[in-house]
């Protein structure tokens, strides 16, 4: 029965590693929309609107002739910056005006057109909430009559809003208010919202699966006196290990992606994909031959951070 558990082991696990070889990732589409983008994050004392425009379209706000595509700026960035601050207002609702501070984003190429970030930060007057406010914003539809505006509500931390954007509102040249209004959330919504987040991201993704999979398969042997895998511990011992190693990887995978939500930390997608990789290779090599033994946990926190 030992030998025939060790072969399996060994079966699955050099399967896994040639699976591995076949995989490829894919990076989602910024928006599928062919006006601006609004995408509004909630903080606890301020919040942020990440404007992207098209810079075709913007070209003729600046009273620039263009072709549709790929155009260049029609101006600096700074000065597009400005401009979308003087084209924009957030008031509370008794017209109390938020304070607007502009920063300059990405240039973004999207669906054969290029795409200029703009990100607008508004804080609140003294004793006004972020979660309750009007935006006026009239960029480029002051100009062009048919160009529409939509924004989305990309996060909410503290009510659980992190994962896919959530539509809010379209304006357009004869519309330019949106009203917004919040419930409040709390610090344990937020982060109870991150682990079910990053369980099921897991759930989702092939690759999460498979270094997952892989390191549970010794879970519970015990180590021979040769250093090799040997006879299956006890079922609780293995209960235990399995809901370690699970648990480890979860809380990982969600701490990345709360870093994420919270513009704390970005990798380079290929770097990422080459670590995840290389996280299966090992999990997969430990099945075969201990590496870590009694360290399982602590390698599915680590790699769980990367996977995020």
């Amino acid at each position: 029965m030992k030998n025939l558990t060790l072969v399996s082991l060994r079966s699955f696990a050099f399967s896994l590693i040639y699976l591995l070889t076949s995989l490829s990732g894919t990076i989602a589409l910024a928006h599928d929309v062919k006006g601006t983008v609004i995408y509004v994050d909630l903080w606890r004392d301020h919040v942020s609107f990440q404007f992207e425009m098209p810079v075709d379209e913007l070209s003729f706000a600046f009273g620039k002739d263009t072709e549709p595509g790929i155009t260049p700026l029609p101006a600096t960035t700074e000065e597009i910056a400005t401009y979308v601050l003087n084209h924009s207002k957030v008031q509370t609702p008794d017209g109390k005006a938020f304070t607007l501070t502009a920063l300059v984003g990405e240039s973004i190429l999207h669906d054969s057109r290029n795409w200029q970030q703009i990100i607008v930060n508004a804080t609140p007057p003294a004793g006004a909430s972020p979660r309750e406010y009007t935006l006026t914003t009239d960029v480029i539809n002051h100009q062009v009559v048919s160009h529409h505006i939509f924004i989305f509500l990309r996060s909410d931390f503290e009510t659980g809003q992190i994962a896919e954007p959530v539509y809010l509102d379209t304006l357009h040249y004869q519309m330019h208010e949106s009203h917004f209004k919040r419930a409040p959330g709390s610090l344990q919504l937020g982060l109870w919202s991150i682990f079910r987040l990053g369980m099921s991201h897991i759930a989702e993704g092939t690759d999460h699966l498979l270094f997952l999979f892989t390191l549970l398969l010794p879970a519970g042997l015990m180590i021979s006196a040769r250093r090799r895998w040997g006879e299956r511990g006890s079922a609780r011992q293995t209960t235990i290990e399995i809901a370690k190693i699970v648990t480890a990887f979860t809380l990982g995978h969600s701490i990345t992606l709360l870093a994420g939500t919270l513009g704390i930390a970005t990798l380079p997608t290929q770097f990422v994909e080459s670590m995840i990789a290389a996280s299966v290779l090992i999990s997969a090599a430990h099945a075969v031959y201990p590496i870590f033994p009694g360290k399982e946990a602590l390698i599915a926190l680590m790699f769980g951070l990367i996977h995020g």
